[in-house]
């Protein structure tokens, strides 16, 4: 198929029910996309969006313009390619400038669109808002990272939210607009009736103008009608009298039910409200207090706004504790289902007293913890097991092996564990981990940095526990330096790939170095019907390991059709060759089967393609892994409900 001209691209059959015809051709798109780093992906049934493509080093840019003809024609002629997420964090996209073009009249026929770090100029940022204006299917909508606003990008998007029927989420983090537009922007948002999840920053670009900002903010939480979902981040917004508008608001808002408040706790207005909003707000279900994505008030984008605006006298620097003002609000809450701290910015004292406060609390189901001090994991695991709430608290957070060991890893909390055994006098700190780890089997993630001296040392503890572990779900293993035994090495290999607990593994080091173990690699992988995310990444000789990879794409391409679980495949890989594509598409069926599935799981398409797919991949750990993701269910609901639909589909299949 040639796939450089408008005749060559088929029209869209794209209907109810109706799989387009241009999906029959997407591998072949997809293989040419590649050289300017996207890709098509079927996210939901019958359905496409355009993503950044996964590979590990920058593509081969050839016949560009010739690339950018092709996904111009896609997207105008496919109604099939409905959204479009392009998340330009650590990439250059400099060399993706005609792709805004695109995105102008793409706009009015999408339903999401999600855009991270990609619109860096105001002009750009004007064209796609004014294409918003058109965009009566939108129901997703993400301008993050932009640096700052005009009037003419404010207005238009001002004009979109106020008038939009359809759109019901929008996120604007990261993203700052010029003081003096901003009341356009919440005025319009609080005048929008669709609008269920909102995420926006709250920064300092609004010194100057509090007695417009304050009041504005709080019209916004009061008027959203159709609000359920609030996130704010507080990068840099030091006013006090903004802060207090807008925590009062919260406390008597009536519509939120899930609320997260990142950079706030420090504030001196949230210290004197939040226990309010705990004794008196009964809408409230899940509560997230974190702190800023914005770590360093240097680094945000409106910094030099800042500097040009008059700060306000009422502001000041304050450094509380907000997990004391959440400790005291607790004992008198009596709705609130689900919350989220971070704990390490807590002195012990105060997180003994926030857990006492949470034992007394009986209706909260569940407190997630995403961040401890090293030094106090052993004090808050201890005080999670004396509080008698073990079975309410998950820790989802890593925790840095160093010392104390045994204790440290004996609590059935802690279920991510990182050791960097390569530092100096870490030798004994490994041999101790691994001889433990083997009796720790809450452990689901284990991030493991070695020496490959440390490999051929402790490498029958190291085997031995791989070959007996049946609980652990994710492995990082990090190699330095060439494993130089053969035997060792190939044993490894075999003993990571054999393991049946494994649901994704990424290896890092000169782990295949040869023909023979790029064999083994492929035929492990072929017959493994639970490893859903493989990575193997390479720090040798470029020239070499591209031998190798080469060798092992090979050795995968027959077997590797019968594997239906492999639905992410990470090579050191640069070479845009015949048997890379082979496995690609292999690895694009399975993800496209497993989504389909989850699907019909879910009860959101019951198609005799999602059907017919649910057969294929039942018992794999991938579907089960995309039902937990599409429904945010934990793992016993989602197997419940894979079960469900099984006996269902069962039952309409059988013969009346």
């Amino acid at each position: 198929m040639a796939l450089y001209g408008d005749e060559y691209v088929p029209p869209c059959t794209h209907g109810a029910g109706e799989v387009c015809a241009f999906f029959r051709d997407l591998h072949a798109v997809n293989r040419v996309l590649l050289q300017v780093e996207l890709e098509l992906r079927e996210t939901a049934p019958a359905q496409l969006t355009l993503l950044p493509a996964s590979i590990p080093r920058p593509a081969r840019v050839l016949m560009t313009p010739a690339v950018w003809r092709l996904l111009d024609v896609v997207l105008q002629r496919h109604r099939c390619i409905v959204s479009v997420d392009i998340n330009g964090d650590g990439i250059d996209v400099e060399p993706m400038r005609p792709l805004i073009d695109m995105l102008v009249r793409k706009a009015p026929s999408l339903v999401m669109l999600r855009l991270r770090t990609v619109l860096n100029k105001d002009e750009e940022v004007q064209a796609l808002a004014a294409s918003l204006l058109a965009a009566h299917r939108l129901q997703d909508l993400s301008l993050e990272g932009i640096g700052c606003m005009g009037a003419i990008s404010v207005g238009l998007l001002a004009s979109f939210i106020q008038n939009t029927t359809t759109l019901t989420k929008l996120s604007m983090a990261a993203t700052h607009i010029e003081p003096r537009y901003a009341p356009d922007l919440l005025g319009a948002l609080s005048l929008n009736t669709t609008i269920r999840t909102l995420t926006l920053s709250t920064c300092s670009c609004y010194r100057g103008y509090v007695c417009q900002y304050g009041p504005l903010l709080h019209c916004l939480v009061d008027g959203c009608s159709a609000l359920r979902t609030l996130t704010l981040d507080r990068c840099c917004l030091e006013c006090t009298p903004g802060l207090r508008l807008l925590m009062k608001a919260l406390v008597v808002n009536t519509r939120v039910s899930t609320l997260s408040l990142c950079g706030f706790a420090g504030s001196e207005a949230f210290v004197e409200f939040i226990p309010q909003l705990l004794a008196q707000n009964r809408t409230l279900r899940s509560l997230t207090v974190l702190p800023s994505a914005t770590e360093d008030e240097n680094k945000c984008r409106c910094v030099e706004i800042q500097r040009c605006e008059h700060r306000c006298m009422e502001c000041a620097d304050s450094d509380f504790g907000g997990v004391a003002s959440i400790a005291a609000g607790l004992p008198y809450n009596f709705w609130l289902q689900e919350l989220t701290v971070d704990l390490s910015w807590c002195s012990r004292e105060q997180c003994r007293r926030f857990f006492e406060a949470f034992r007394t609390n009986c209706t909260l189901h569940k407190v997630v913890v995403q961040g401890i001090h090293k030094e106090d994991f052993r004090h808050v695991c201890r005080r999670i097991r004396e509080s008698g709430i073990a079975g309410r608290v998950s820790l989802h957070c890593f925790l840095p092996l160093e010392e104390h060991v045994e204790d440290l890893t004996a609590c059935r909390k802690v279920l991510q564990i990182y050791l960097d055994a390569t530092r100096p006098g870490r030798d004994e700190l490994l041999r101790r981990t691994l001889t433990v780890l083997p009796f720790r089997k809450h452990v689901s993630m284990l991030v493991l940095q070695m020496t490959a001296q440390q490999v051929a040392s402790e490498f029958a503890r190291l085997v031995s526990y791989l070959e007996r572990e049946a609980r652990l779900k994710h492995l990082n293993l990090f190699v330095g330096g060439p494993v130089l035994d053969v035997d060792v090495r190939r044993r490894l290999l075999v003993a990571l790939l054999r393991n049946r607990s494994l649901q994704v593994l990424e290896l890092k080091g000169d782990l295949v170095t040869c023909a023979t173990e790029a064999l083994i690699v492929a035929n492990e992988l072929c017959t493994n019907n639970t490893l859903c995310e493989f990575s193997l990444l390479h720090g040798a000789d470029a020239t070499a390991e591209d031998t190798f990879m080469d060798a092992l794409l090979r050795h995968l391409i027959p077997g590797l059709m019968h594997n239906h679980t492999l639905c992410s495949l990470l090579l050191t890989m640069q070479t845009y060759s015949v048997p890379y594509h082979a496995v690609l598409g292999v690895v694009c069926r399975n993800r496209a089967t497993t989504m389909c599935a989850a699907n019909f799981v879910l009860g959101t398409d019951r198609s005799e393609r999602s059907a017919d797919a649910l057969s294929r991949v039942q018992h794999s750990p991938a579907l089960l892994r995309q039902v937990m993701q599409i429904a945010s269910l934990d793992e016993i609901e989602a197997q419940f409900a894979i079960q469900r639909a099984l006996c269902d589909h069962q039952n309409d299949a059988a013969p009346s």
